[in-house]
């Protein structure tokens, strides 16, 4: 079984409006129905924002469904000066940003005393999602980075994050859940692939209208999971 998460209804309206025998289920942190997707058994599940929720719902999904494997959908910011609008990261790793207990001399990102800071998603799976040709931009591998931050509109009284992300950390995209979910999975041992559809760069105010652009990826993530789940409609 699969299990596919996303933070916001909208980003996972269209695979949920996919599915067939559709069961909802209470979720303790957002909603879940279990059903099946092109003939394979899914659970998807709305975790809400943030770092907290999304491991709260990964964990609660890991423990009630026994997943296989672990998709979690969605939008991001983009760091990489090349990434547009419409672009897909797909994350080959990721690192909690916000994550930091330098003073005690552990890097960024690392959890003290665990060997858990870069986590990676599992290569099959991203090697799967590379091929999918979407339609609203170009399909990149990157690094995206978590925090527990809306990023946006960064100027001058910023920069000292903005180097963080973009020149100590090396990230791509960033975004609110992805690596929260990622230890999760990494702990349980269940491979993961995080796809980031890029909303908005972090030096700009949004200029996206959400709910419109959200159908839009939706619609996209659907090509992703079709694929991932070893079906014809990537294409």
């Amino acid at each position: 079984m699969y299990a596919i998460i996303a933070a916001m209804d909208g980003e996972i309206a269209a695979v949920r409006a996919a599915m067939e025998h559709v069961t909802e289920h209470p979720g303790a942190a957002g909603s879940v129905a279990t059903g099946t997707l092109y003939g394979r058994p899914v659970v998807t599940a709305r975790s809400g924002v943030g770092k907290v929720m999304a491991a709260m719902c990964a964990q609660e999904v890991i423990s009630n469904y026994q997943p296989g494997r672990i998709i979690l959908l969605g939008i991001a910011g983009a760091l990489h000066e090349k990434l547009s609008i419409g672009d897909i990261v797909l994350g080959e790793d990721l690192l909690q940003y916000d994550l930091d207990v330098t003073e005690l001399g552990f890097a960024v990102g690392a959890v003290p005393y665990t060997p858990y800071r870069i986590l990676h998603s599992d290569p099959d799976m991203l090697a799967t999602a590379a091929l999918v040709g979407s339609e609203l931009g170009v399909v990149r591998r990157g690094r995206v980075l978590s925090g527990d931050r809306f990023v946006s509109n960064l100027g001058e009284a910023d920069q000292g994050l903005l180097h963080l992300l973009r020149d100590e950390l090396a990230g791509d995209a960033v975004e609110m859940e992805g690596a929260a979910l990622a230890l999760v999975a990494t702990v349980n041992r269940i491979p993961f692939l995080v796809i980031r559809t890029i909303s908005d760069h972090v030096t700009a105010k949004p200029s996206i209208q959400l709910n419109r652009f959200l159908r839009k990826v939706s619609q996209n993530n659907v090509r992703f999971v079709a694929a991932l789940l070893g079906t014809s409609r990537s294409t």
